[in-house]
């Protein structure tokens, strides 16, 4: 048993260190991350290469769904964010229940602006 718990806790710690879906190391995604510019006109990127939209989720408000849309634009590559759409999501279900009863939808577009 001790040795299947330590095999897990090895590949476990394997994984987590090898890249980030396949071709990007956490150097690389923290460099992206930092270097990510957020922006909310479509000027700024009017010239700029799509690479995909992104989005985040969050029950505590606006900032940690934005940090999940701007991670999941540095896995892509980006090093800018084009904040597209925020959305309130009220679950009256989950407000009777003592739950969280509002989820806050970031929607964005990343794209990469530099060669």
């Amino acid at each position: 048993m001790r040795l299947l718990l330590c095999a897990t806790g090895i590949l476990l710690l394997c994984s987590c260190s090898s890249p980030i879906f396949s071709k990007m190391s956490w150097t690389d995604f923290h460099l992206f991350r930092g270097a990510l510019t957020v922006t909310y006109d479509r000027a700024d990127v009017f010239e700029c290469t799509e690479l995909g939209t992104v989005s985040g989720r969050s029950h505590e408000g606006v900032s940690p769904a934005k940090e999940e849309a701007m991670s999941a634009a540095a896995v892509l590559g980006a090093d800018h964010l084009l904040i597209d759409e925020v959305v309130t999501d009220l679950n009256e279900r989950a407000t009777y229940l003592n739950e969280f009863g509002q989820a806050v939808h970031v929607y964005g577009i990343a794209y990469k602006c530099s060669e």
